[in-house]
């Protein structure tokens, strides 16, 4: 709240000495125009104190002039005043930009363009929990490649960081797509969940039951996202697919991100390796144990990439 204040006073800096003069020189036109007769001269205390006089035409005509004046810059700064008392953060989202832009023509592309990027910033994950389970490897008649059962539970927790507008996207998707290798029931993999829970309270789901992936390779669902000001929400995803252990996994980020963490479990019947691709460094993942990542600042589409291989027994 304090800053606040200093905020304010330093903006409206200018404004208030400008009133301050206003008010000193209305006084002083008040007193002298008192003392030369020209005001209270009717008024029998005023005149006790001042004596009587009687204003010659050059001072009516003097203090007629200078009270329009003075009656002309106060409304002008009065108004300045009462335009300052509103925060700029209050304003509507094309007012600020129009304010940081003012060279932009507001019925131009480009304003709209600026507005749109601004209010996709404006959605953060304050933070990114993402678990991936190596759960089971499935039995290939040519041996030639390993495939592994994946399960991976995702949860963002985003937040509106806009000081009064709302934030809504309507063309948010989630995707998912398989290397096509489906197991004995021509199963490639299934999604449990993909929802958004508001204020920890509501949710809102985009797919009825479990969805199975058995004659198409990809799944792709297109869902919207609506946040008030400084309201918070959690997004959750959970499925699982058959992939090719020599495939990446690869996770990019789709907004500006504070801090995740990257759970690896393996619970699957083979020691494993796990080399993270960005900084070129490879640890053993042994059968039961768990690795986790945690990095910070990550910004939209910054890709972080590993590579799983089967640990060779000595």
């Amino acid at each position: 709240m304090a800053s606040n204040k200093k905020e304010w006073i330093k903006r409206n800096k200018k404004t208030g000495l400008l009133l301050l003069v206003l008010i000193a020189y209305g006084l002083y036109l008040l007193i002298a125009g008192t003392f030369k007769g020209v005001y209270f001269q009717s008024n029998e205390w005023i005149r006790s104190i001042v004596g009587e006089s009687c204003p010659t035409p050059y001072d009516i005509s003097y203090y007629a002039s200078a009270e329009q004046d003075f009656l002309f810059f106060t409304s002008i700064g009065l108004i300045a005043f009462l335009l300052g008392l509103r925060d700029p953060k209050d304003e509507s989202l094309a007012a600020k930009v129009k304010y940081i832009f003012p060279e932009v023509e507001e019925q131009s592309h480009h304003f709209s363009y600026l507005i749109k990027e601004i209010d996709e910033m404006s959605c953060i994950s304050t933070n990114t929990e993402r678990t991936i389970i190596l759960e089971e490897f499935l039995e290939q008649k040519n041996g030639e490649i390993e495939v592994v059962k994946i399960s991976v539970d995702t949860k963002v927790s985003v937040t509106n960081i806009h000081h009064n507008n709302d934030f809504k996207h309507d063309k948010l998707t989630f995707g998912m797509k398989s290397d096509g290798i489906s197991d004995e029931k021509g199963i490639k993999g299934q999604i449990y969940d993909l929802s958004i829970i508001y204020d920890g309270e509501r949710r809102e789901k985009f797919i009825d039951g479990v969805h199975t992936l058995k004659d198409e390779d990809e799944f792709r669902r297109s869902y919207s996202l609506t946040l008030k000001p400084k309201q918070k929400a959690m997004y959750n995803a959970h499925a699982w697919l058959w992939e090719n252990l020599a495939t990446p996994l690869s996770f990019i980020a789709s907004r500006y991100t504070e801090e995740a963490v990257l759970s690896f479990i393996n619970r699957s019947e083979k020691g494993l390796k796990i080399k993270d691709l960005t900084n070129n460094e490879t640890q053993e993942f042994p059968i039961g144990e768990k690795i986790t990542i945690k990095f910070n600042n990550i910004e939209p589409g910054m890709r972080r990439s590993f590579e799983l291989s089967v640990l060779q027994e000595t």
